[in-house]
């Protein structure tokens, strides 16, 4: 009897000693992948177990050694609010750049902006220049075409520089159409002026001969031609009826699949996205 109770001692042993080799070998596989997801997904479902502070060390690790843009920096500060990363300067900067991505502007401060728009002189783009469309689904790297719109392409540098996308949603969004955004009304309190809104100046149409493929940018207007502003849209499929008749001024060469979880957000009646 003796012996029978030791044997089976020996025998939940060794299964417990299976199963904990089974699941440090299945952690292991998480963090040599390299994958935040992967990891997240391992912590989800062993909640409790042995191998926990490991497995959020090495995430903690690994959100902060790949992360790109400020929302990067922010799911780091979600995920460890107390984290030992909290205090680097990387942390801190993008600390402050979300207080002002997400505050909410008054009438007042909109106004500001606008006379900050006007005070930024105007350059042109060099073919050499990027712009780094930064969004809590990822970062798009986009080029310009100067020698086909150069003042569209200069229009948007010198927003960009004055800082008036900062904070700026897309307001809408169409599967296998566009994602719309660059109106600074998008970062007020009222959902319903969204897409009505501009820099207080227009840009002449420069039409061209490039087409509106997927990914590429192109100048949101109304009616007018000549009634461009600060609103741009991104092709989210390729749309060969607006050929012609909207200037398409750059393109997004990196991030394409930026595209595609923006464009598959629930929005409201209005494609407004209802994130």
């Amino acid at each position: 009897m003796k012996a029978a109770k030791v044997f089976m001692l020996l025998v939940m042993l060794s299964l417990l000693s299976a199963c904990a080799n089974k699941e440090e070998k299945a952690l292991n596989e998480a963090i040599n992948s390299g994958d935040i997801k992967k990891l997240e997904t391992y912590i989800a479902d062993n909640p409790g177990g042995p191998l926990m502070n490991k497995a959020n060390e090495n995430l903690e690790k690994m959100m902060i050694d790949q992360a790109e843009t400020i929302f990067d920096y922010e799911k780091y500060l979600e995920r460890f609010p107390e984290g030992k990363h909290v205090d680097d300067p990387d942390v801190q900067k993008a600390i402050a750049a979300l207080e002002e991505v997400h505050k909410v502007l008054t009438d007042s401060e909109i106004t500001e902006m606008l006379v900050k728009v006007g005070n930024t002189p105007s350059s042109p783009v060099n073919p050499n220049e990027k712009a780094i469309i930064e969004t809590p689904f990822g970062k798009m790297t986009a080029i310009f075409y100067p020698q086909k719109a150069p003042n569209h392409a200069a229009n948007f540098k010198r927003l960009a520089k004055a800082g008036y996308y900062n904070g700026t949603s897309f307001h809408r969004v169409i599967p296998k159409f566009v994602i719309q955004g660059g109106d600074i009304n998008s970062r007020d309190a009222n959902k319903g002026n969204d897409g009505m809104g501009g820099p207080g100046y227009n840009v002449n149409a420069e039409f061209n001969d490039l087409k509106h493929e997927y990914g590429v940018i192109s100048m949101a207007r109304a009616q007018d031609p000549n009634s461009a502003g600060s609103q741009f849209f991104i092709c989210a499929g390729p749309i060969p009826h607006l050929d012609g008749k909207y200037t398409v001024f750059g393109k997004v060469v990196e991030g394409l699949e930026v595209i595609e979880k923006i464009v598959s957000q629930p929005r409201d009646k209005n494609d407004n996205p209802l994130v």
